[in-house]
């Protein structure tokens, strides 16, 4: 099969990524405006916990798979390629199940943890996505480590476009009934958007290799494909773990600020809470592009790390480092000049844009931190990611506990803390 160049796929990445952000860009404010400050709170409290499961269930297993199916290419066992597929996916729909459930149950003491009892019903209506979201990472996961960038990405744009379009619609709706019933139809686009890009990537998967997958349903005995598939029940396992305590460490952050500005400000928490989902949400529009710079060049550095190709590596990681200094820090000087404006224009508001003047430096090492962290996790130095994550984890919380408590800073302490 033809190598798609790495060139390529980022630009293909880059270029969906920039229409999702679009997409947020847009649906952010609208949902503000339908919700007010208030309601986006309760939508943050529920939606940013569940992006953690998120994390532990999809995201952390995601790259587990990518892994494993470049490795199987790079060794020229293209039938693994397809079993990986199948054992990831079975695997997750028993784990996101079990998540899925967990966090349905504990609905009420999460939301009494983050002192928002209104949020009941956000985490309960977003269960059901805990378990599609596992079910679309293991497609995803087989796609990206088959280096198919178009399929990826214009799932992404499906699943995002549904839950603009549903969101928005759910929300408009249900906002007539009460604030916290407008933030729980805020969102139900998530589950539909993912029902939506499962459908539209399992077509994709048999359109383009059916033929393979009744060859490799049929071209060994039931007890010699049991054994294999066990061994890489077994692979998946052990390259799923490190990943997973990954994702954990960098997704738990924004929990940590939710959690301490609703513990440590005693007035307006709603209005804090709302300015760090602003802020939040304008910066991801460039550090979503690096994300995507670093899928790209995931499964090359895999490669590259097997075939103990130095130079290849040296490229591939230059070429990154070049391409996000080119994103981060024009996107930084215009987040710093005209975050007033872009506070007013976006969300409609005089106020909190402060946020941004120390949140837009964050975005530099927040970029970098993604870049350097996926480079290493295709060359297995998850110890080393891990050791370091849990240590800035630990100092951030202290940060924030620090100088959320005072006055004059409250909630830009949460930035100080990232940064």
């Amino acid at each position: 099969m033809q190598e798609n160049s790495i060139g390529r796929g980022v630009i293909i990445l880059a270029i969906s990524s920039i229409i999702l952000k679009l997409l947020s860009a847009l649906y952010m404010p609208v949902l503000s405006h339908i919700l007010t400050d208030d309601g986006i709170a309760i939508y943050t409290v529920g939606y940013d916990v569940f992006i953690f499961i998120f994390a532990l269930t999809s995201l952390g297993i995601q790259p587990a798979i990518t892994k494993l199916v470049s490795e199987e290419r790079t060794i020229g066992l293209d039938k693994d390629v397809f079993n990986v597929l199948f054992i990831s996916k079975k695997f997750l729909l028993i784990y996101g199940g079990i998540a899925s459930v967990v966090f349905a149950i504990l609905a009420k003491p999460l939301s009494i943890l983050f002192n928002s009892n209104d949020s009941i019903k956000v985490f309960v209506f977003l269960s059901p996505a805990i378990l599609l979201a596992s079910i679309l990472a293991a497609y995803r996961g087989f796609f990206q480590g088959y280096n198919d960038m178009i399929t990826l990405s214009i799932s992404n744009i499906i699943e995002q476009l549904f839950n603009v379009i549903f969101s928005l619609f759910f929300a408009f709706q249900l906002v007539n009934i009460s604030i916290s019933w407008g933030s729980t139809g805020g969102t139900i686009g998530t589950t539909l958007g993912a029902i939506g890009a499962i459908t539209y990537i399992k077509y994709i998967l048999n359109k383009k290799y059916q033929s393979k997958l009744i060859s490799i349903n049929t071209s060994e005995d039931k007890y010699k494909r049991k054994s294999h598939n066990n061994k890489i029940l077994k692979r998946l396992f052990i390259s799923a773990v490190p990943f997973i305590l990954i994702a954990a460490i960098q997704n738990i952050s924004a929990i940590i600020d939710v959690f301490t500005v609703r513990t440590f400000i005693e007035t307006d928490i709603n209005i804090r809470t709302a300015t760090l989902k602003y802020y939040t949400t304008i910066i991801n529009v460039p550090l979503v592009i690096i994300t995507s710079l670093g899928i790209g060049i995931f499964p090359k550095i895999i490669k590259g790390y097997l075939e103990k190709n130095k130079k290849e590596l040296v490229i591939q990681t230059s070429y990154c480092y070049k391409l996000t200094y080119i994103i981060t820090i024009p996107s930084v000087c215009g987040l710093m000049i005209l975050g007033k404006d872009i506070f007013k224009l976006v969300f409609n508001r005089d106020f909190g844009y402060e946020i941004l003047l120390f949140g837009a430096v964050a975005l530099i090492f927040m970029a970098l931190s993604t870049i350097q962290n996926i480079v290493l996790q295709g060359m297995n130095k998850f110890k080393f990611i891990i050791k370091l994550g849990f240590i800035s984890l630990i100092i951030k919380t202290l940060i924030n506990i620090i100088f959320i408590r005072i006055n004059n800073i409250n909630v830009i302490g949460a930035v100080i803390g990232s940064i």
